[in-house]
């Protein structure tokens, strides 16, 4: 796994350590998506259809040359090797509402350079696996950044999300007749919109780290010193 060349870990726990960072940068394509799910929220100002969102999420960073591939556009955006810096950035950039595109799509490349080798993937398939994303931005590379963007839209995130509302929403049927509202977005002839009732909340919160909350228990119980 790219990165742990760097980190002084003993050779009998590079297994553990190829491990974790697995788990971190899943989190960093999870919050990466979820965040991007949020800016749509924000963003649906009025109905618009795929091109429009995908326009104005590259206007938020650059406006790439004509005749630049996806591929080529973001060989130009420069992005940190430790996860925790990822977070640390789209969180910060949705509760400032500002800056958030260019740090998703530095989250999304970072992730996608440590996609998993082989055939073999670590993740559920159901839940969009790092591997699924690269291969799917190998095929879809070629393509200029508005058109690859606006798939990611409509795949990684409205479809993503449309699949989930779905399941959970069954699930939720199943559950003493609970009426969550769980789809956020529909698309009409006028293009994509807001579902009537949904409205904008807060922002995704990351999942604690876990081992920052366990050094710290251990360290109130006196165990750890």
């Amino acid at each position: 796994m790219a990165g742990t060349e760097n980190v002084p870990i003993p050779f009998d726990l590079m297994p553990q350590a190829i491990a974790w960072r697995r788990m971190q940068v899943r989190q960093v394509f999870r919050l990466a998506l979820e965040c991007f799910l949020s800016w749509c929220q924000f963003a649906l100002v009025r109905p618009q259809i795929t091109a429009e969102i995908a326009e104005r999420f590259i206007h938020e960073i650059q406006q790439p040359d004509a005749e630049l591939t996806a591929i080529e556009w973001t060989r130009n955006f420069e992005f940190s090797n430790d996860p925790i810096d990822h977070l640390e950035a789209l969180s910060d950039a949705l509760e400032r509402k500002a800056g958030f595109a260019a740090e998703a799509i530095k989250a999304i490349c970072f992730c996608l350079s440590e996609a998993p080798d082989g055939a073999k993937s670590f993740e559920r398939a159901k839940r969009l696996p790092v591997k699924v994303g690269a291969r799917n931005f190998e095929e879809w590379g070629g393509n200029k950044p508005i058109e690859f963007v606006g798939w990611v839209i409509e795949k990684w995130i409205f479809g993503q999300h449309s699949y989930w509302s779905d399941v959970r929403g069954l699930q939720d049927a199943r559950s003493n007749g609970k009426t969550n509202l769980r789809l956020r977005f529909f698309i009409d002839e006028g293009g994509w919109r807001l579902a009537a009732g949904f409205s904008p909340g807060g922002v995704p919160n990351p999942t604690p780290d876990r081992v920052a909350t366990a050094i710290s228990l251990l360290s109130e119980c006196g165990e750890l010193h």
